[in-house]
């Protein structure tokens, strides 16, 4: 598998400047179920010379936003399991040259999951937790 680290790069670029043009906060203090990723990056991303995908989870939701751009349309398959391996949810996204999608994690019990994403040559994955906890949000 080749690796284009300029992509990378300027995907990352891309996806860190939507986060700060759409972020909105609301005053006050809430209990939340939230969605990390274990290694608590913010984002996550894989380019190959057959995709390009990029993970990031909405800050104090229960989302998780996938983006996967797939200049040979081929068919994208997105798979999450428990942490024993057990397949709680999947979906075949279709064969478009760019596939985003927004995954309400809301019905998933606290722990760590793993988000497999892949088409007929590749495979993605990558572990995130579903964790309770305060927050205080500030308006901007």
């Amino acid at each position: 598998m080749k690796t284009l680290p300029t992509s990378m790069t300027t995907l990352r670029n891309l996806l860190a400047g939507f986060f700060v043009s759409g972020a909105f906060f609301m005053t006050g203090t809430a209990a939340a179920q939230d969605v990390k990723f274990v290694d608590n990056a913010p984002i996550h991303t894989q380019i190959t010379e057959d995709l390009k995908i990029a993970l990031y989870p909405v800050e104090n939701e229960q989302m998780i936003n996938v983006h996967v751009e797939n200049p040979e349309h081929k068919k994208v398959r997105i798979l999450i399991t428990n942490s024993q391996n057990e397949l709680v949810y999947q979906k075949t996204v279709g064969n478009g040259s760019i596939i985003y999608s927004k995954f309400n994690l809301s019905q998933l019990e606290k722990g760590v999951y793993t988000m497999v994403i892949e088409s007929a040559t590749q495979r993605y994955a990558n572990s995130f937790a579903v964790e309770n906890r305060q927050h205080m949000a500030k308006a901007f």
